[in-house]
Formats: C-alpha cells, sequence, structure tokens
C-alpha cells in the first residue's frame, strides 16, 4: 500500500491514481546531466543526438550515468537541463523520448531507468501500482494548453474553438485527440467539429498547416510557439479539459537514485523551471 502521508504534497493525488491502467502516447534521445546535489501524442520514431560532456576539469560523479525515459515535448527543454547538468555538476545522463505508452511498456519490460517523466500524470498510475516508480519521489512540474493554429495568411477568420465549426472549415489536425474532444464537448461544438477532425504528430500538424493541408490545428501551446511558422489564435482555458500535467519519478530499480534524485531537483528547481517558460510551458498544476 502507499504511504500517502509520506509523499510529497504535489505528490499525493498521483496516488490515487495508482491503480489505473490508462494509456497514452510518448521518442528516443542521448544527452547528459548531473549529480545529486543540486538545490532545490500516433506511433513515433526514435530518434537520438550526441551526448554532451561535462567540461574539462569538471568532476563526474561516481557512477553518475542515468538513464531518463521522457515524452517526446519535453524534448528541447530537458536538453538543456541536460547541459545544466553537466555544467554545474558533471555526470551523464542518457534521455530516451518516446509515446507513454512504449516508455511505460519498457520499464514493465525490465528496461534499465532511473528517472520516468510523462506528458500525464495519470501514465505514473500503473507504474506505482506495480512498484515501479517511487511514489514519493514523484512531482508535478509543468502544464499546457491547447491551441488552434492556422496558416500565417489563412483567410477562413478562424479565431476561436467554436470558430471550427464553420462551414468552411473542412480539415482540422490534432495532436490529442481525447483532449481536443474534452474543449469541444465543454464549447458545444463537438458534433459539428468531429467529422473534421483527425489525429497527426505534432511535427505532420505544424508541417500540415504552414502548406495549407489543413485549415487548422490542436496542438500544445510549447510546440506551437516553439514553431514559429503558424499562428497562434485561441487557447483553451484550464476548466475546459483535463489538466496537461507533466510528472516525473524515479524508478524503484534505479542504480544512480542519488543522482536521479539530483536531476529532478534542477527540473523543479527555480533555473529548471525558467528553462521550461522559455519553452512556453506552464507551471505545475499540482
Amino acid at each position: 500500500m502507499i504511504d500517502v502521508g509520506a509523499m510529497k504534497p504535489k505528490s499525493r493525488a498521483l496516488a490515487a491514481i495508482a491503480g489505473l491502467a490508462l494509456a497514452a502516447t510518448l521518442s528516443t534521445v542521448t544527452l547528459v546531466g548531473c549529480g545529486s546535489s543540486h538545490p532545490t501524442p500516433s506511433p513515433t520514431t526514435a530518434s537520438s543526438t550526441p551526448a554532451v560532456t561535462a567540461p574539462a576539469g569538471a568532476s563526474l560523479v561516481p557512477g553518475g550515468q542515468i538513464v531518463v525515459f521522457a515524452s517526446f515535448s519535453l524534448e528541447k527543454p530537458f536538453q538543456e537541463i541536460g547541459k545544466l547538468c553537466a555544467e554545474e555538476q558533471g555526470g551523464r545522463v542518457s534521455f530516451q523520448f518516446a509515446s507513454s505508452s512504449v516508455l511505460e511498456q519498457q520499464i514493465q519490460a525490465g528496461d534499465r531507468v532511473d528517472v520516468f517523466a510523462c506528458a500525464g500524470v495519470s501514465d505514473l498510475g500503473p507504474l506505482i501500482s506495480k512498484n515501479l516508480i517511487n511514489p514519493a519521489s514523484v512531482t508535478t512540474f509543468a502544464s499546457n494548453e491547447m491551441v488552434v493554429v492556422v496558416a500565417p495568411r489563412s483567410s477562413l477568420h478562424v479565431d476561436s474553438f467554436q470558430s471550427l465549426a464553420l462551414p468552411a472549415v473542412k480539415k482540422i489536425a490534432t495532436a490529442d485527440l481525447q483532449t481536443t474532444e474534452e474543449i469541444l464537448t465543454k464549447l458545444q461544438v463537438l458534433t459539428q467539429v468531429k467529422p473534421k477532425l483527425r489525429t497527426e504528430t505534432i511535427d505532420q500538424i505544424l508541417a500540415d498547416v504552414a502548406a495549407d493541408k489543413v485549415d487548422a490545428g490542436i496542438l500544445y501551446s510549447s510546440d506551437a510557439k516553439a514553431d514559429g511558422k503558424v499562428k497562434i489564435v485561441a487557447t483553451s482555458l484550464a476548466g475546459w479539459h483535463q489538466p496537461i500535467s507533466y510528472a516525473i519519478g524515479t524508478t524503484t530499480s534505479s542504480r544512480a537514485k542519488a543522482q536521479g534524485e539530483g536531476f529532478i531537483r534542477l527540473v523543479d528547481s527555480a533555473e529548471g523551471q525558467d528553462v521550461f517558460a522559455r519553452d512556453g510551458f506552464l507551471p505545475g498544476s499540482l
């Protein structure tokens, strides 16, 4: 049984979902990271980048290599945080970015991993219930909102989620069908908009919107802001859907527990939060 009293305040909400077996979606990269003393959505193809090494003269933490599994959308900020770890503390972090369901399966299959960060609090539930994630280590560190994007020169007069119901709007791509349908249901336009929807990856949406292959796209705010080639015309409100929260925790089988906890502290620190803010993320919601 999970001892809720022993968990961090932001972690207690996660214990309640420990028995859920929800699936989500998450790709693969390698990087470098930190020691342990820092204060405080369709199929994807794995990709990798060269590891970042600590500066000359920096001391590596003994046994300091850690493996971090993380959501696709965290790639940019995590790479920067990995560099901060290397610069400040030395050590190595190997990042793997993929769909949540893929990474969850790998963890359950026994793959070596020290830290898991996912784009959905509920994705940790099955792993906590199977004693694969340490509940006391779990915290939420960022959140997101959904936005509607169009081509910069679009003439369709799309300026809100409701305007997606206009007859002139024929094709809409979304990266998160469940959250999109929650929003459209709240705004009472799901019946009109649902036949126009199709699910695509973030990269596909950005490319198709920019090329006018779809009339509008619905995706995470951080991804739209990072692109710069599409125009954001509407942003969802928190009350329109379930929270889009990013959670992180250490695995119970970690061979570098102290280093993993150090990485989490940096993610949750003011310095780490500045990185997420620059990349368009919002503060954690729990």
